[in-house]
């Protein structure tokens, strides 16, 4: 026959009991929820396109539109270079663009390729060994970065630039006159951008005329050789 418990002793069990609840099985049973039934947050899979140097080089020797007689890759700065001429041998305005072989080969897409290089093509000249020296025209993911941030910094959209207005006017017969047209913005090399402003303002005649000015900037908004165009 079991042990009958008086009330004191009952009461005394079910405080037991409570303190095994709370302190010993609901703490497992909470971390079994977390662990077996709150699914884990999902981590953000980042996809990196994967890309074959070689088989990019051999897709752009190929090209239908231009005659591509030398394609070097340069993993010092991580750029396709491109020496050509079109299918007549004759460059000609707007014959060329990188914008044609990012699109066409999706070089923007891969993170070992930082932009691309155009230049031409010169009989007896390699881009390997750096024969070059001036290109047609280059465009890098890179700079174009550098670029952006200098715009967000400095100008008002393609309106001004900031760092270019405080210097121009002192230059001007009548700053008070000065009124910016438009401006663009591109890479100059060294860490530095170019900016070219058109503008109207009154000349030593008071006539107001359409003028244009440039100078290079570094990304504190300092000036380098400001002239007028």
């Amino acid at each position: 026959m079991g042990k009958i418990l008086t009330p004191e002793m009952m009461q005394k069990r079910i405080k037991t009991n409570n303190k095994i609840l709370k302190y010993f099985i609901l703490p497992i049973a909470i971390l079994f929820i977390i662990i077996f039934i709150i699914p884990e947050t999902p981590k953000p899979v980042i996809q990196e396109k994967k890309v074959n140097i070689d088989s990019i080089v051999a897709l752009i020797k190929a090209d239908k539109l231009f005659e591509i007689k030398d394609v070097y890759y340069n993993d010092k700065d991580s750029s396709i270079n491109i020496a050509f001429t079109n299918k007549g041998n004759v460059l000609k305005d707007k014959d060329y663009s990188t914008v044609y072989f990012n699109q066409t080969y999706r070089l923007n897409d891969y993170s070992l390729i930082d932009g691309v290089t155009l230049y031409a093509y010169k009989k007896g000249k390699t881009l390997k060994n750096g024969d070059y020296k001036e290109y047609l025209m280059s465009d890098s993911k890179r700079n174009g970065r550098f670029v952006y941030r200098f715009r967000e910094e400095f100008c008002l959209g393609d309106r001004e630039c900031t760092a270019l207005t405080s210097h121009l006017k002192r230059q001007l017969n009548d700053p008070d006159s000065y009124s910016s047209e438009h401006i663009t913005v591109e890479y100059a090399g060294n860490n530095r951008v170019r900016v070219t402003n058109t503008y109207r303002a009154k000349n030593g005649f008071g006539a107001l005329t359409l003028s244009e000015c440039q100078c290079d900037f570094d990304m504190a908004g300092n000036g380098y050789n400001f002239k007028f165009n």
